[in-house]
């Protein structure tokens, strides 16, 4: 009796060492960067590392700090944080063995986060503008090429493990659609452009356009018309791009789902959700004001919805998770289920209960009820939404005035970014974000 009731205690005690998870409070960080004050969100950020994430999270931590520190115009910090991300992510794809078997009999909160598909190649997106920043755009290029790389390697990544899961569970609902980038391309353009190589920047307009024909449902607007203004600026005359970013990116939620098995096992299901968080922005108007009381006015268009390709390339790994998450549970709701009849068995057989059956019994349930819960890691501050635009102009030192607007016409966010140098055959880019 007294040995049932250790392991009974055990099981408990190892229940919640699995169930827990880092609450994690990003209050004080999104105070600042809805007030437009991301230099101050990402001292937040570091100052509450230690509260907000845990030793499983440093993924999660490497691309939220590397996004604050990219808004907040560090670059060299963004690209070091993002890389590390990128590292550890390929490195984590290939879960050790002990996580795989631990997860499997808790739940994928206990393996280290290794990002999703969307994290992953749209941190090369922003190493790229990084480096345009800092005017490396050999550098720049390498990210684009990187990113190009792993959009392409997409569809193979999961094709085995998909092929395993549908022999285990049946059919399973797998469609990605993602396979071109129009953000991604568009970059690539400024680059050629910069470098007057046109002939690379045509075929990156052609598969710009490309993008929006083969994958309707994630480009469902118009090919901005500033992509063909790239190719009409008069040789006495610079180009300066503006690329706006507006709401953030999906996170994820919970559902749990109760069910049962073809033998009529019952057993809960936690699987993790995309939710969208969108945006409220609806149009993003620019004025560029120059030395000489001149100004030109532009109105940024929408070329890409990370939200919805976060969304798309979710699908994949949504569906090993699921099927994951099935054949666990299942598994689990087997031990219970041997363990009540076993308790029932005794108790017919010898006329009273078996405290040490009937406490395991209850702390299988328990352990059912409380270890499946769904991995609802996500970073925090990818953008929802790119907008792209761009005015031609003499070189020189200008004044740019940027006002995000929702739908009523009212004013969300304002910028006012001075002293931006123009200068021909350079990528001029100037970077705005309104996170609601």
């Amino acid at each position: 009796g007294k040995l049932f009731i250790k392991i009974f205690i055990l099981l408990i005690t190892m229940l919640f060492s699995f169930s827990c998870t880092t609450y994690r409070d990003y209050s004080m960080v999104y105070e600042e960067i809805y007030s437009n004050d991301f230099d101050t969100a990402y001292e937040q950020l570091e100052l509450d590392k230690s509260y907000i994430y845990s030793d499983k999270d440093e993924v999660l931590y490497s691309l939220d700090s590397g996004l604050l520190a990219h808004y907040s115009g560090d670059y060299n910090e963004s690209n070091a944080k993002l890389s590390r991300a990128e590292a550890l992510m390929e490195s984590f794809y290939a879960t050790s063995v002990s996580q795989s078997i631990n997860s499997f009999f808790t739940n994928d909160n206990a393996k280290d986060y290794a990002g999703d598909e969307y994290e992953d190649i749209y941190s090369n997106i922003f190493m790229a503008l990084n480096y345009i920043h800092l005017g490396k755009i050999e550098d720049a290029f390498v990210e684009i090429r990187r990113f190009d790389n792993k959009q392409k390697a997409l569809s193979v990544k999961y094709a085995e493990q998909i092929a395993y899961a549908k022999e285990q569970v049946g059919n399973l609902n797998v469609n990605v659609q993602f396979n071109n980038s129009a953000f991604a391309r568009y970059i690539s353009l400024l680059l050629y452009r910069a470098n007057n190589q046109m002939d690379s920047a045509e075929v990156d307009r052609k598969k710009i356009e490309e993008a929006f024909k083969t994958q309707p449902n994630l480009y469902p607007f118009d090919v901005p018309l500033a992509v063909a203004e790239e190719f009409l600026i008069p040789n006495n005359m610079a180009r300066l791009n503006i690329l706006g970013f507006a709401g953030l990116a999906p996170v994820k939620i919970e559902e749990t789902i109760d069910t049962f098995s073809t033998d009529g096992i019952a057993f809960k299901l936690a699987l993790p959700e995309m939710q969208k968080r969108g945006t409220k922005v609806d149009t993003i108007s620019v004025v560029v004001y120059g030395e000489s009381n001149d100004y030109y006015v532009e109105s940024l268009e929408k070329i890409e919805s990370i939200e919805n390709i976060a969304y798309d390339t979710f699908g994949e790994k949504k569906a090993l998770i699921h099927a994951k998450a099935f054949l666990r549970a299942l598994s689990k709701s087997a031990i219970s289920t041997t363990l009540d009849v076993l308790d029932a068995s005794y108790l017919e057989e010898n006329g009273e209960l078996s405290t040490g059956l009937t406490l395991l019994s209850i702390a299988s349930k328990v352990w059912i009820a409380a270890s499946e819960f769904a991995d609802i890691r996500t970073s925090q501050f990818f953008p929802a939404e790119v907008f792209v635009g761009g005015v031609t102009i003499p070189e020189g030192t200008y004044v740019v005035q940027i006002k995000f607007q929702d739908s009523r016409g009212r004013t969300l966010s304002e910028e006012i970014i001075k002293d931006v140098v123009v200068t021909k055959n350079n990528v001029n880019l100037v970077e705005t974000l309104c996170i609601r």
